[in-house]
């Protein structure tokens, strides 16, 4: 063995203690031992102890059921409700003032001033949450005092309401997360509690409650959110929001249960696993000045932020180096040797250094794992780089290269892939050899073309692509299965493709590129939650919705991505020809807005116009002239032939036989399909789509509750639900009306009169509050 040295208080192979001596006379500083073989070798004992104990703690936490855990902390927050509760309006004066006062102390509104200015580039001076800092901001001592006054009125005024019905909240809550529930349970619970709302009393002090807030806090304060929806509510709404509120309760609990059973199998998996007899030689990932050792050969060397301009050539003494962090010095070139590093798993020389170029004997280093070499004047990478077959993570951005290897492939076991901000011009197709690939960053280069074959990367989650020079998108992007993140943001796209509904998107940003019209069929991306389509070549309506949060966007392209049509047919030839079950066929489709009847004012909204020939609609006038009116305007027709009459009767009016189908009452199946095949093909060949906020806008007073055909309903539902009044009712009272409609649509029939109902009254509750009443 080697001879030892004496390196202040531990002894290292003594070509070892001598390159640390040199470095430490370059530095003119003493470099301090993070740990030596024997305190490692301690460490990881004490580890192994601490591993076993946290595996015990999570397997006794895991006897908590998640909905165990939830209830817990519902009634931790109720508890301290509790104790607010028993406070004098004096008292909470004082509490929020002690809160409120903190934001004028010049330490906080630095920090929110920090905060602002790094957010504001991004949102921008509209949005809610940059006004809100801007309003923290404005806050003085006065403005605190008043504040917190005005919020000590309006919470004691909750709390006097919050204690008329606290006994069935609580054992609502107690009922939705207990594991046993029953649906049954979970109603009769819900149902108690909803009714304590519908009391008079409580229904007067809710208003004084709401009055006060709306003076106060403002309509966006959480607790207005939750109470605002209450008012006005009756005992049919109560019942339907129970009903909705227990079997969503008892899905998740349900759902929960599942999700413990998977987290206990896996603790029990995880305590399973044998320990690791090689803790010791793992490496210790140096966070600060200083080395270590073990055996008495140095194995992590951190001298970042030390102005290093050329590392000594002894460096490739420490052969048995693992970990080498060398982050903001100003490092131009590397020692020749420094490929005998031959053991070294992490590299980090980023962030401010200068490096040129890297050594030819760099492939040498074939042990390495993590490579970041972020911020530096790198202009290629040296041959044999991708002889580095265990890299797991690179990071070269903010350097001058024009390239990546041809044979960067062989790096089969890359998870990231980071070089935004260089010059690469394109991506060698081998790189999609690396299948294992899960973050991919070509941002900020002078990127023309995605080649084909990127679907290999079937693990890729997240792809960013800003700011290169795309003009088009190969066909096989749609087929990364779990992609989640997508920003192609700052290029030149001038549309999306519709296969992008393959992806099951969570982010994408598309901003500052050249679409004309906003991606319609973007709606159906139910998972997408962030969505920036911003400083594209919309139009000033659609500019001024894509500054909105993902889901309205989604709703307001929903609209015009679904098609709207027209049936026009005999109400005598309806029921023989199956049109109610044809109309709820195609009413299921996403890609189909709704059904309507004829009616000449629906022109301008409509996409489509399916007529219905018998004897009846080709001799009625009105129908005749509903019909070409629309192919006067340009409206596609599919003409279905009925069983009373013959295509030469429908050549008569001008339709063709071509575009048609004839009913089938022995395939009616089969009918349904190729009718809806059409659709689609229609909605695929050009742009059907229109705004759909002109549908039937007429007065809610004429709504009749003695229909008698689902028919009838449909058309009274949409013309109540696309009047300017209800849109801004609905935004109030959704979360209540939603669930109802969802009911609706599966129990068709047997709600409605109900839903109506409760449609009416609490349309007549919004006109009174707002308008006076009527």
């Amino acid at each position: 063995m080697s001879s030892l040295k004496k390196y202040h208080d531990v002894y290292l192979v003594e070509s070892e203690a001598d390159c640390m001596k040199k470095l430490e006379q370059m530095l003119k500083e003493e470099i301090p031992c993070a740990e030596n073989r024997d305190a490692t070798r301690e460490k990881m004992e004490k580890m192994a102890i601490q591993r076993q104990q946290q595996m015990t703690a999570q397997r006794a936490a895991m006897t908590i059921s998640p909905l165990q855990a939830q209830y817990q902390g519902i009634m931790a927050t109720e508890s301290q409700l509790d104790q607010q509760e028993k406070m004098s309006i004096e008292q909470l004066e004082n509490m929020y003032s002690t809160s409120f006062l903190q934001t004028t102390t010049p330490a906080y509104k630095s920090q929110i001033e920090a905060q602002l200015n790094m957010m504001l580039p991004a949102l921008g001076e509209n949005h809610p949450t940059i006004k809100q800092f801007r309003d923290l901001l404005d806050m003085d001592e006065e403005k605190a005092k008043t504040k917190a006054k005005l919020a000590a009125q309006f919470y004691y005024r909750y709390f006097k309401i919050r204690i008329l019905n606290k006994e069935e909240y609580h054992k609502l809550i107690k009922s939705m997360y207990s594991e046993s529930s029953t649906l049954e349970d979970l109603k009769k619970a819900s149902n108690e509690y909803y009714n304590t709302i519908t009391k008079p009393d409580y229904q007067s002090l809710l208003k004084e409650v709401i009055s006060l807030g709306l003076n106060t806090v403002g309509q966006s304060d959480p607790i207005m959110a939750k109470l605002k929806p209450l008012i006005g509510m009756d005992e049919n709404a109560a019942e339907t929001i129970a009903m909705q509120t227990a079997q969503q309760a008892y899905q998740n609990i349900q759902n929960m249960l599942k999700q413990h059973v998977v987290q206990q199998q896996m603790v029990r998996q995880a305590a399973e696993t044998t320990q690791d007899d090689n803790w010791a030689k793992k490496i210790p990932h140096l966070s600060h000045f200083g080395y270590a050792c073990d055996e008495h050969r140095v194995i992590a060397l951190y001298v970042g932020w030390r102005n290093i301009v050329n590392l000594p050539e002894c460096i490739g003494n420490l052969e048995k180096l693992r970990y080498l962090n060398l982050e903001n010095n100003k490092i131009e070139t590397l020692p020749d040797n420094f490929g005998n590093l031959k053991d070294l798993e992490e590299l980090i020389i980023d962030r401010g250094n200068e490096l040129l170029e890297l050594p030819e004997n760099f492939d040498n280093l074939t042990k390495l794992r993590i490579l970041k070499l972020s911020e530096n004047k790198l202009k290629k990478l040296p041959r044999g780089f991708s002889k580095l077959v265990k890299l797991e993570e690179i990071e070269i951005t903010g350097n001058n290269l024009t390239e990546l290897p041809e044979d960067i492939g062989n790096l089969q076991n890359l998870l990231q892939l980071h070089v935004r901000s260089n010059k690469i011009s394109t991506i060698p197709t081998s790189l999609f050899k690396c299948q294992k690939l899960i973050m991919l960053d070509f941002s900020f280069n002078p990127i023309g073309i995605i080649p084909e074959g990127i679907a290999q990367l079937k693990d890729l989650k997240y792809l960013y692509l800003m700011n290169n020079e795309l003009s088009d998108l190969p066909d096989d992007l749609w087929d990364l299965v779990s992609l989640v993140n997508l920003f192609l943001n700052g290029n030149q796209l001038e549309e999306l493709s519709e296969d992008i509904l393959r992806l099951n998107l969570t982010q994408l940003s598309v901003s500052d590129n050249k679409l004309s019209e906003l991606p319609y069929f973007i709606w159906a991306l139910e998972s997408l939650d962030k969505l920036d389509l911003k400083n594209n070549l919309l139009s000033p309506e659609e500019l001024e919705v894509v500054e909105s949060d993902a889901e309205t966007i989604k709703d307001y392209c929903r609209q015009r991505a679904s098609i709207a049509i027209m049936m026009i047919a005999s109400e005598e030839d309806a029921k023989a020809h199956r049109l109610p079950e044809l109309i709820e066929y195609l009413e299921k489709q996403s890609e189909v807005y709704g059904v309507l009847p004829e009616d000449e004012e629906n022109l301008d909204s409509i996409d489509l116009i399916i007529f219905l020939a018998t004897g009846g609609s080709v001799s009625s006038t009105e129908s005749l002239k509903v019909l070409n009116l629309g192919k006067e305007r340009g409206i596609d027709v599919i003409p279905l032939k009925g069983t009373n009459i013959g295509w030469v009767d429908l050549a008569t009016i001008g339709l063709s036989r071509e575009l048609g189908h004839e009913f089938t009452p022995d395939d009616f199946d089969g009918f349904c399909e190729k009718i809806y095949d059409y659709i689609q093909l229609l909605k695929r060949k050009q742009n059907v789509f229109k705004d759909k906020s002109g549908l039937v806008r007429k007065e809610i007073e004429k709504v009749s509750l003695e229909l008698d055909s689902i028919e009838a309903v449909s058309i009274e539902l949409l013309r109540i639900v696309n009047s300017s009044d209800f849109k801004a009712f609905f935004e109030m009272y959704k979360p209540y009306l939603k669930p109802t409609y969802d009911t609706l649509s599966v129990q068709k029939w047997q709600g409605i009169p109900s839903f109506l109902s409760i449609l009416t009254q609490y349309y007549q509750t919004y006109i009174n509050q707002t308008k006076g009443g009527t």
